[in-house]
């Protein structure tokens, strides 16, 4: 059974409104019908906007407040996916943190654990390790490209994810010396 992909907003776990985003006026009545036709539709606008859209729209009264989410449905089962918008991921370019980040062995070793439990093909695996003991980023890239796309978002995610939590060092760092 294929998993159907909702925009959502929750409150909490089992309390969320499905949006219908073609009710959206930023929309301009696009149904997406996967879930990588909903993140090309929300990384156009920021989570405000979209949140903005939502309350215009008067489809969600009660969930504004809410946690802007998507939210995959298969079967009875739901798993909770973020959203990625123009403030988050928008402007990701995987080769640019590549580049950026390839002399750190610790974060690299992070993404190619990552990549290894993501993907269960054994030469997409040695693909990646060649590549990257021949810090070859856009062979990396090329590898990566590989996964399916609900994994390459997740990977995604995870990089962001990572991303994140080294810009708040680096900003704790600097209020530590300013201090």
């Amino acid at each position: 059974m294929a998993t159907q992909y909702l925009l959502a907003l929750q409150l909490q776990k089992g309390q969320e409104v499905y949006i219908d985003i073609s009710a959206l006026a930023i929309a301009q009545n696009f149904k997406p019908a996967s879930l990588m036709e909903i993140d090309a539709f929300t990384m156009c606008f920021t989570k405000e906007e979209i949140i903005k859209a939502i309350a215009d729209a008067n489809i969600a009264d009660g969930f504004l407040m809410g946690n802007l989410c998507i939210i995959g449905l298969e079967g009875k089962n739901k798993h909770v996916l973020p959203v990625l918008t123009k403030d988050l991921g928008g402007n990701f370019k995987i080769e640019q943190y590549l580049t950026n980040n390839l002399s750190n062995k610790a974060l690299m070793n992070d993404l190619v654990n990552k990549f290894n439990s993501l993907s269960p093909v054994a030469e997409l695996k040695q693909s990646l390790k060649e590549a990257f003991k021949a810090s070859d980023v856009m062979g990396i890239c090329a590898v990566i490209s590989e996964l399916p796309y609900e994994k390459l978002r997740e990977l995604i995610c995870y990089l962001l994810n990572n991303l994140e939590k080294e810009q708040k060092k680096h900003y704790e760092l600097k209020l530590d010396k300013a201090a």
